[in-house]
């Protein structure tokens, strides 16, 4: 998985998830246009220069202003969240993605930013949460529907990953469970293979050999052993 904040920004430079709309208007401003070329210009000067804590706090209040009249500027988004990918203002991150949930719940871009957040920390239940929406707003991405498949993929290990540790046999309800997560992610991860068959954009054979060796549908499986790095050494188990 790419840096967090690399992958953000590859996000939005390639994705280009921000549709492109008209500048919000500021109603109580008789010039906010003026002010915000005052901000952008304080903010361009501080940029790599945050030596103090006020340095810092003056930095992202100008910008959340200026992020403020201009909610679809990917710029601006992009410095916020570099800004929060440091390692003292990391914690949050969090934060202020919940804040853009509640001002764009119809966006795929907070959504994808809190299943990455999620990704990252290998919450992956809660990454493929978060992709399901952005899937339901925008079914026709190709990463988003290879990512909720990833995701899925990834929480039907952990799950029974957790329970081996625990050193005890897979219940029924248990086995139940992760089966059904993998039947999740194949047709996820079968759906991105149709959408780009060689690979252009995302690299699915790995999760996707690793979902049917895990459902017991070897014939798929061997198919793709050929594109699959070091596909002899996978420790998957079978779900029967």
């Amino acid at each position: 998985m790419l840096a967090l904040n690399k992958k953000i920004l590859y996000i939005m430079m390639v994705l280009c998830l921000c549709p492109c709309v008209a500048k919000a208007q500021n109603l109580h401003s008789s010039s906010p246009e003026a002010e915000d070329s005052v901000l952008l210009e304080n903010i361009r000067q501080l940029r790599g220069k945050l030596i103090s804590a006020q340095d810092s706090t003056t930095y992202i209040s100008q910008l959340e202003t200026l992020y403020e009249h201009d909610p679809y500027n990917e710029t601006y988004f992009a410095w916020i969240l570099e800004f929060y990918d440091h390692p003292k203002q990391r914690h949050k991150l969090e934060d202020f993605v919940d804040d853009q949930l509640e001002d764009q719940p119809n966006s795929t871009m907070p959504w994808i930013l809190k299943a990455e957040i999620a990704m990252h920390a290998k919450r992956w239940e809660e990454a493929a949460e978060a992709y399901k929406t952005a899937c339901n707003i925008d079914p026709y991405s190709l990463p988003i529907i290879y990512n909720v498949g990833l995701s899925l993929s990834n929480q039907a290990i952990d799950i029974q990953r957790a329970i081996l540790n625990k050193e005890r046999a897979l219940k029924k309800e248990d086995q139940q469970k992760i089966k059904q997560t993998f039947i999740e992610a194949e047709e996820y991860l079968e759906k991105a293979k149709a959408m780009d068959p060689k690979r252009k954009k995302v690299n699915w054979v790995t999760p996707l050999y690793i979902v049917y060796f895990a459902l017991g549908e070897t014939e798929k499986a061997r198919e793709l052993e050929p594109l699959v790095t070091g596909f002899k050494n996978t420790n998957q188990e079978r779900i029967d």
